[in-house]
């Protein structure tokens, strides 16, 4: 009887530490599946052949030298969104909110597409593109000073994507995009 109550005792805390910290992580940062269901995004580009004039593409999508998009994003909670790009030096280039875009706080299952009313164009350098969505409930200080700048520290990203020091809620969302050249 001792050996059984130990052993289940021992299995209940072991199970208790695991849950405590799937928890502490999932409140932390949130992985790319759950951000996936949480932050919505969608790939637009201009389509002039469509009466909106522009039309959803999905992550398989290959772009071209100079072709336009945007993202339309509607998160399922309210919050601060920053959206960047990493290139494949690993350099990280704040894309929204910059300098001239005014508060980026969205309400909940708000659609706005970013960078507001412009568009993103891919330039001559072939390859795999990597964007990167943030949202948090509060602002990202550090991230707010590089709004007059527009880069990043690659530290900085990188403490986020790890969920190091970070806002309790933190949503963190990649997306890859394939550029050819033509």
């Amino acid at each position: 009887m001792l050996k059984k109550t130990l052993f289940l005792a021992a299995t209940v805390v072991v199970l208790l530490s695991a849950g405590t910290l799937a928890l502490a992580f999932e409140f932390k940062t949130v992985s790319t599946p759950n951000a996936q269901r949480l932050l919505r995004a969608h790939i637009v580009i201009p389509d002039p052949a469509v009466p909106s004039g522009v039309r959803e593409v999905g992550e398989h999508y290959t772009f071209f030298d100079f072709e336009k998009f945007r993202l339309s994003i509607e998160p399922k909670q309210s919050g601060h969104v920053y959206l960047f790009s990493r290139n494949s030096q690993g350099e990280v280039q704040l894309l929204y909110p910059l300098e001239h875009d005014g508060d980026n706080y969205v309400a909940r299952k708000e659609r706005i597409d970013l960078p507001g009313n412009g568009w993103l164009r891919f330039d001559r350098v072939a390859g795999q593109e990597e964007l990167i969505l943030l949202q948090s409930p509060t602002p990202l200080e550090d991230i707010e000073t590089a709004r007059t700048e527009g880069t990043v520290a690659s530290e900085v990203m990188d403490r986020y994507e790890m969920g190091v020091d970070t806002p309790c809620g933190l949503l963190v969302r990649h997306i890859f995009l394939e550029h050819k050249n033509r």
